[in-house]
């Protein structure tokens, strides 16, 4: 039997220095997987007269908002209000403000949606599974999804993301808001 301290420290350092070789071998392995994956991504899109080369997006004007010039709207109810901070060729992004109690009745989207909540909390119901959210959470909703939400007892206010323009074409329809009016509580 060895009791020689340093022959256990000496097994021990080589079964560490082995366990770094074969993790390091590892994320080299994962890195170049992705990297295949991403090279075949850009062949097919080549391939299919899509070179990522070009840019065959439709001319989309640069454009920078300041907060209190975007295009502020809200439903009759007042209850909601939504800020267009940005609208390009493939996706849209607002400031959205849900008054306390309030919902949004049960729908379906075109595109993907993102939400993330800057403040408040309320529950979210994604293809019929329900989700407490609350500020500093973000959620995906999938293209279709069934989806439908009840404010908690506070004002939410999020960032909206879709990742087209169709699904915030719903927002056309509200009227404009003065400036500075507050969401109804």
């Amino acid at each position: 039997m060895n009791t020689n301290p340093n022959g256990k420290f000496m097994l021990g350092l080589g079964v560490l220095c082995g366990v770094l070789a074969y993790v390091t071998w590892q994320s080299q392995t994962e890195s170049d997987r992705l990297i295949a994956q991403l090279e075949a991504a850009e062949e097919q899109l080549a391939s299919a007269g899509n070179s990522t080369e070009s840019n065959d997006a439709p001319d989309v004007a640069t454009t920078i908002t300041r907060f209190e010039d975007a295009d502020h709207r809200a439903p009759s109810s007042n209850k909601a209000s939504i800020r267009t901070l940005a609208t390009g060729a493939n996706a849209f992004i607002g400031y959205l403000e849900i008054s306390g109690g309030a919902g949004v009745p049960e729908h379906r989207d075109a595109s993907e949606e993102y939400i993330h909540v800057l403040e408040g909390s309320g529950t979210i119901s994604i293809d019929d599974v329900s989700y407490d959210i609350r500020s500093g959470d973000t959620v995906f909703m999938p293209a279709n999804a069934k989806v439908s939400f009840v404010n908690g007892e506070d004002t939410m206010r999020a960032i909206q993301v879709f990742s087209g323009t169709e699904s915030a074409a719903k927002y056309d329809s509200w009227p404009v808001r003065e400036p500075e009016a507050p969401v109804a509580q």
